[in-house]
């Protein structure tokens, strides 16, 4: 595989873009076309695509080395952006996939005036809010998963409820197309803890956070 930057880019911004029209690739299928195994089919590709978007970035950043920081693909951040889109794209999915298997006739969605039964039922629990930051990340997981996620006196349903209304800006968008219904509790968890959970980003926010104190 060539190392030339300019070419590894090119391919990044094409997986990008192939990425991000996998549900539309999906639904121009049209209903009755939309089966398990294009469902699978479509989920594979997708795998296949983020994979392929790893290794080309671990060869970006072998490439440009010292002048990686410097390229507007790191300014940019787009290897968060493609993360995201991939666990967005893939969440979505996999949501399909359930709702053809039934499960959505199991567990309803939440309609607005139950979900505001669910609010007026629920303990008062004052909880951390969580709207981003990658340095932020590790205090409100360990908060959240202390208070609501070990608790195994709140429901999934609860626990979701709980999660979104402690989430702000970008962490909020991640899950917000998830339905309040018990069993996307631990889909919401893992789409956040899979773009949150990069110990990357993890490192330049304690970095930052570092500098930021030592130059007070």
């Amino acid at each position: 595989m060539s190392a030339d930057p300019k070419a590894l880019l090119e391919a990044q911004n094409d997986i990008h873009g192939r990425m991000s029209r996998s549900v539309d690739n999906l639904r121009k299928m049209g209903v009755s076309s939309i089966t398990a195994e294009a469902i699978q089919a479509r989920l594979r590709i997708l795998d296949t695509l983020w994979t392929r978007f790893e290794t080309h970035h671990d060869l970006i950043v072998a490439a440009l080395k010292d002048k990686y920081l410097e390229s507007e693909y790191a300014k940019n951040d787009f290897i968060d952006i493609a993360e995201t889109t991939y666990v967005t794209q893939r969440s979505t999915l996999v949501e399909y996939a359930h709702k053809l298997k039934g499960k959505s006739s199991t567990t309803p969605k939440v309609e607005a005036h139950q979900e505001q039964t669910l609010k007026t039922s629920l303990p008062r629990i004052k909880l951390q809010s969580f709207s981003g930051a990658y340095s932020d990340w590790p205090a409100f997981r360990d908060i959240f998963l202390s208070i609501v996620g070990s608790n195994t006196s709140i429901s999934d349903v609860e626990k979701l409820h709980y999660l979104r209304t402690s989430l702000q800006g970008p962490a909020e968008k991640l899950i917000r197309a998830l339905s309040i219904v018990g069993g996307n509790y631990d889909r919401a968890w893992s789409i956040l803890s899979s773009h949150y959970e990069n110990k990357r980003e993890l490192i330049r926010a304690n970095f930052a956070a570092y500098n930021e104190e030592r130059d007070r």
